[in-house]
């Protein structure tokens, strides 16, 4: 026989020992005596315990991580199938956070994060778990309550994160989005359920945060089809559904054609004639801006080039750009080389500058624009 054993020694402490039992027999094959052999193994399942609570809770909070977190939701469904009753999620995520790290620090960032699952933990019931994902999003995962206890909870976490932080001497106030999902009603395993909540988090920030909002399949209908539509989008670059129009500009004593501005438009199969502002955002968010932008100023230059080819000459156009092109340090040389392709000359093609791109990063933007005309582009 061997096991390990866990005892206490005479100062009632617990130590663990491996411990294995073998008999001893003589020579007609009787047992005459029993040998244990005992090793203490106290330090080495201390480490092991302390490696494993590492590996299951967050180093800063000391709250569980996802690891334990995705466990214990395991476990609490297994429970509420067979008890009949509700497992609830709340996901949690901190409305102002970024703010306070881009201006107090990270210390003060972690200076919040810890008042904040204090605040959650006191909130919570004995067999409540509060857990840290990461960055600044919690989860409570609570069993066993009704709706009413549920919009009651949910309206307590709301005020804890809602109530004043004091940092470097001064009160800041974050608040946080929260998102609901209760099992079975709106998922019947882990990973559905902690989706699903994720998913009326964002609907709870998307509606000017610092607010409880419970999943509804409408959410989960409207994320599938902002999926399918960025899969298309990323199709109809490919299969060339991207089409520009020409809008003029005209001298309106002469009647000459001053310049043109390109506009971009998706001629989809699926959804018909979409003007910008029905895709683009989608664009930025999927991060296929930047090739929607390479379309769009190899178009236009493409375009110029034909129309000088057919004895037009060389018609000033203006593009529209993303603000994240400026930034981006191949930018210059792109364009560059796209001029030199088309053998546009200088002065012809326009970029057109938001000033969300000047009141944000002004200085980068004066710098590229200077750039540009050193380049004379």
């Amino acid at each position: 026989w061997r096991d390990v054993v866990c005892n206490r020694n005479e100062a009632n402490e617990l130590y663990w020992v491996d411990m294995a039992i073998v008999p001893q027999k003589d020579a007609a094959g009787q047992v005459v005596r029993y040998i244990a052999v005992c090793v203490d193994i106290t330090e080495q399942r201390r480490h092991e315990d302390a490696l494993h609570y590492q590996a299951t809770h967050d180093g800063l909070t000391d709250l569980p991580n996802r690891v334990l977190l995705l466990d214990r939701i395991r476990q609490s469904i297994a429970h509420a199938r067979r008890e009949q009753h509700s497992v609830v999620l709340f996901f949690i995520d901190l409305d102002k956070f970024k703010q306070i790290n881009d201006s107090l620090g990270h210390s003060a960032g972690d200076k919040v994060l810890c008042e904040m699952a204090r605040r959650l933990v006191a909130l919570g019931r004995g067999g409540d778990t509060v857990a840290r994902l990461g960055g600044d999003e919690f989860v409570v995962a609570c069993e066993g309550l009704d709706r009413a206890d549920v919009e009651a909870m949910g309206a307590r976490i709301s005020r804890a994160l809602n109530a004043p932080v004091a940092l470097g001497g001064e009160s800041h106030t974050l608040g946080g989005s929260v998102g609901v999902a209760v099992f079975p009603e709106h998922g019947e395993d882990t990973e559905t359920l902690l989706k699903r909540a994720d998913i009326a988090m964002y609907q709870a920030k998307a509606r000017g945060g610092s607010a409880v909002c419970f999943f509804s399949p409408e959410m989960q209908d409207a994320i599938d089809v902002r999926v399918q539509m960025e899969s298309r989008l990323r199709e109809a670059i490919v299969r060339e559904e991207l089409v520009l129009h020409f809008q003029p500009q005209v001298d309106f004593e002469t009647g000459t054609l001053v310049s043109l501005e390109a506009l971009l438009r998706w001629d989809s199969p699926h959804y018909g004639f979409l003007m910008p502002g029905q895709f683009i955002g989608l664009a930025e968010e999927s991060k296929l801006i930047s090739e929607l932008d390479a379309f769009v100023l190899n178009a236009a230059c493409r375009q110029m080039q034909r129309w000088h080819q057919k004895g037009h000459g060389w018609i000033r156009t203006a593009v529209n750009l993303a603000a994240t092109k400026f930034s981006d340090p191949g930018f210059k040389a792109e364009l560059t080389e796209t001029l030199a392709r088309y053998g546009i000359p200088a002065g012809f093609l326009e970029l057109e500058v938001t000033e969300s791109l000047s009141m944000r990063a002004p200085n980068a933007a004066l710098e590229l624009l200077r750039d540009l005309k050193s380049a004379s582009i």
